[in-house]
């Protein structure tokens, strides 16, 4: 019997799971201060599920398709990517400079739409789209590393071993940019895509550990959390530890668990649209009327979604029609 932590379903579930807490976080923002740290938290959370996610995600595919995998993620997943950037960045520029500012060179335009973030000329025209940049960052690590260990002869266990480099590599760099810098790198959950490799590359050995300390594993990482939560306001506590103690909690709880409930399987087919068309409705919605939190939070889920479900549609259409002719 396989033994694989996650299924697609319970994957699918999360990621719905996740873009609700994106949108929280994003629209909701209360007086009373324990509750708005913890609709503050559930950005960074959120951030460092999707990654967990993918890097869970990345492992298992090339687990299963091996080099084909690598050159699927080099030659069609990472331009897509970067693809869906330029235009979510085209699409913000009017909403920016109808909502924000108007002053915008053809300079700022380009190098900002191409989202060439070291120009001087660069705006960010949404700022939340470093998710997808962090992302294909991450993804070319991964490439690369899996690339090399290849063509490697001598080593063995080699999905193993390129987990743990791929997490080492980030680490590296994390720290020594960090003190370059002489402040915490600003790459939000950061490690949680590494954690997902680590997590899909040793599942068969984790597996029957997990299920058999389930409970208590699952208290010890809820106990450091809260006391880690409500007792320390820093920066790489919250952007990095939390979201760590996050996905290492959803793997013990969603550990051999098949979630499939219909409504949240669908938002998590469409988290990605959610997640880039969301921040339309956040910025015109502020700016034209005076709404209280959870009424935007309603209004901002509901036309994200509905919008997201026709782009959900069109993109099938498209890819139905380029599988018929081929």
């Amino acid at each position: 019997m396989e033994k694989k932590i996650l299924s697609i379903n319970t994957c699918k579930v999360l990621k719905a799971i996740l873009c609700l807490f994106v949108l929280m976080h994003h629209t909701i923002n209360v007086k009373h201060e324990l509750l708005n740290s913890v609709f503050s938290i559930l950005g960074p959370l959120a951030v460092g599920g999707f990654f967990f996610l993918s890097g869970y995600g990345l492992i298992v595919n090339y687990k299963k398709y091996g080099k084909d995998y690598i050159k699927k993620l080099l030659f069609k997943r990472i331009p897509l990517s970067y693809l869906i950037v330029v235009i979510a960045n085209t699409i913000y520029l009017p909403i920016y400079a109808l909502t924000v500012s108007t002053n915008i060179s053809f300079l700022n335009a380009i190098t900002s739409i191409l989202y060439i973030s070291f120009s001087k000329h660069f705006i960010a025209f949404y700022s939340w789209i470093y998710f997808m940049t962090d992302l294909i960052i991450y993804y070319l690590l991964f490439a690369l590393i899996f690339i090399v260990i290849e063509y490697s002869k001598k080593i063995k266990n080699k999905i193993h071993i390129g987990a743990v480099v791929h997490f080492l590599i980030l680490l590296s760099i994390y720290l020594i940019i960090s003190l370059i810098i002489r402040q915490p790198l600003s790459l939000r959950a950061a490690f949680c895509l590494s954690i997902g490799v680590i997590i899909g590359a040793f599942e068969e050995i984790m597996c029957d550990f997990i299920l058999r300390f389930k409970l208590l594993i699952a208290g010890l990482i809820t106990i450091i959390f809260v006391t880690l939560f409500l007792l320390y306001d820093i920066y790489i506590i919250e952007e990095q530890i939390l979201p760590i103690l996050f996905c290492l909690l959803l793997i013990v709880i969603c550990t051999k668990v098949n979630i499939n409930f219909k409504p949240l399987t669908y938002l998590g087919n469409i988290s990605l649209y959610v997640y880039l068309s969301h921040g339309i409705f956040v910025k015109l919605f502020k700016h034209f009327f005076v709404l209280s939190p959870f009424v935007l939070f309603l209004l901002v889920a509901v036309c994200s979604i509905l919008l997201s479900s026709l782009i959900y549609i069109l993109v099938n259409l498209v890819k139905r029609h380029i599988k018929a002719k081929n």
